[in-house]
């Protein structure tokens, strides 16, 4: 299970203290659309 949307430090204890493993979210890292990949770049196939 992944937990998204973490954005504070106390969102993460929370999680961590009930188990969870795996976070994502603003807390770690904000998207840049910047460096996202152009779609010509993918191979959908």
């Amino acid at each position: 299970m992944v937990a998204e949307g973490v954005e504070r430090v106390e969102e993460l204890a929370v999680l961590k203290e009930a188990g969870l493993r795996f976070v994502q979210g603003f807390l770690f890292a904000r998207p840049t659309l910047e460096a996202m990949i152009p779609d010509s770049d993918i191979d959908f196939g």
